[in-house]
C-alpha cells in the first residue's frame, strides 16, 4: 500500500510539470526521460523519509456486559478498576480487574443508588457517594464492601469525592451553600473547608465539579460553569490561584491528572461529539486522543503506570439498545 502511495505521488508531481509551465509548450518537452527519473526519485525519497502519521489506538471494551457502566477509576497499584453501573437495576459499585475479568458488586445495596468510587492511596478503602440516607453523603468502605461509613453527615448534598495524595483529605463537591462549590474535608469527615464560591449564572447555576487532586497535592483541578459554559480549571490545594486553562467555547468536563502531574485528561464536545483530550497542566497543547465521531466517549482516567487511560463509551448491543461501556486505550 506505501509503495502505491509513493507510486501516485510521483505521478502526481509529474503531471503537475506541464501544469506548471508558463513560457512554452517547448520548454516542456525539453524535459527529458532522466529528468523524470530523477524527479520521481526525489519524490520517492521524500515519502521514504517523511514521518508516518501514527494510528489512533484501538479502544478495548473491558466490561463488556449489558448495564450502564460509569465512572472508572485505577486502583493504585493499576491491577483493578472500580466502577458504579445499573446492571443489578440500581447504581451499584463493582471492581474488576483491569483487564475486565472478576467484576464483582462490593457495595450490594439494592434499596438504593452508590456512585462515583475512588480509590484511597494505599489501596485500601474506597471513597464514593450514596443517596441511601435521603440526601447525597459521602461514605467511605473497606475495599471488599465492609465497613460502610457516612462521614459527611449534612442534610446538603454532597458528591464526588476524592482523595487526596497523603490520604489525609477528601475533595467534593457540596450545596451547603444551596450552588455546587467544591470543599475539602479530612479523611474522616471533620474540618470542612470550601475553597470555591462562585457567583451564580445562568439562573443561579455555578456547576463547579469533578474536583481531583494533582499527584503532588499542591494543585486541584474540576470543572466550572462560571463562564457559562463547562471549562476546565485549576487551583492551589487551599483555594488560591483559580485558573481557567481549557478556554473553549464547548463542554470541557472530567479532567484528570497524569501520574506525573504534567498533563491533563478530559472529555469535551467541541467536535461535535463527546471525545477524549489531552492538553499540559497549563492548558497547551490540546490534542484529540479518542478520534472516534460515530460516538461519545465519558469521564477519562489515567492508568498509575501512564500508559492506558480508562473511559466510559457506548457500545450497540442491539440495533435499538446500547448501553455505556467502560473501555482502555493504550497511549503512545
Amino acid at each position: 500500500m506505501f509503495a502505491k502511495v509513493k507510486y501516485l505521488l510521483a505521478i502526481g508531481f509529474l503531471f503537475l510539470i506541464p501544469a506548471c509551465a508558463t513560457e512554452s509548450s517547448t520548454q516542456v518537452a525539453n524535459i527529458d526521460s532522466s529528468d523524470e527519473v530523477s524527479v520521481v526519485k526525489e519524490v520517492a525519497e521524500i515519502v521514504n523519509t517523511a514521518t508516518p502519521i501514527p494510528p489512533t489506538p484501538t479502544p478495548t471494551n473491558i466490561s463488556n456486559n449489558s448495564g450502564n457502566d460509569y465512572y472508572p477509576s485505577w486502583s493504585p497499584d493499576g491491577t483493578k478498576i472500580v466502577f458504579h453501573t445499573t446492571r443489578d437495576g440500581n447504581y451499584e459499585i463493582y471492581t474488576m480487574n483491569s483487564d475486565g475479568t472478576n467484576q464483582t458488586n462490593i457495595s450490594n445495596n439494592p434499596s438504593t443508588d452508590e456512585y462515583v468510587p475512588s480509590w484511597s492511596p494505599d489501596g485500601t478503602k474506597i471513597v464514593f457517594d450514596s443517596d441511601r440516607d435521603g440526601s447525597f453523603q459521602i461514605y467511605t468502605m473497606n475495599i471488599d464492601g465492609s465497613n460502610q461509613t457516612n462521614i459527611s453527615n449534612n442534610a446538603s448534598d454532597d458528591i464526588v469525592p476524592k482523595w487526596s495524595p497523603d490520604g489525609k483529605k477528601i475533595v467534593f463537591v457540596s450545596k451547603q451553600t444551596g450552588l455546587n462549590e467544591i470543599h475539602t474535608m479530612n479523611a474522616d469527615g471533620t474540618n470542612v473547608i470550601q475553597l470555591t464560591n462562585t457567583l451564580p449564572v445562568n439562573g443561579g447555576v455555578t456547576g463547579n465539579n469533578i474536583p481531583v487532586w494533582s499527584p503532588d497535592g499542591t494543585k486541584i483541578v474540576f470543572s466550572s460553569y462560571r463562564d457559562g459554559n463547562h471549562e476546565i480549571y485549576t487551583m492551589n490545594s487551599d483555594g488560591t490561584n483559580q485558573t481557567n486553562i481549557s478556554n473553549k467555547f464547548s463542554a470541557e468536563e472530567y479532567p484528570s491528572w497524569s501520574p506525573d502531574g504534567s498533563k491533563i485528561v478530559f472529555h469535551t464536545n467541541r467536535d461535535g461529539n463527546n471525545e477524549i483530550y489531552t492538553m499540559n497542566a497549563d492548558g497547551t497543547n490540546q490534542t484529540n486522543i479518542s478520534n472516534n465521531p460515530s460516538t461519545d466517549e465519558y469521564v477519562p482516567s489515567w492508568s498509575p503506570d501512564g500508559t492506558k487511560i480508562v473511559f466510559t463509551s457506548k457500545k450497540i448491543f442491539t440495533s435499538k439498545i446500547d448501553y455505556m461501556q467502560i473501555f482502555t486505550i493504550k497511549l503512545d
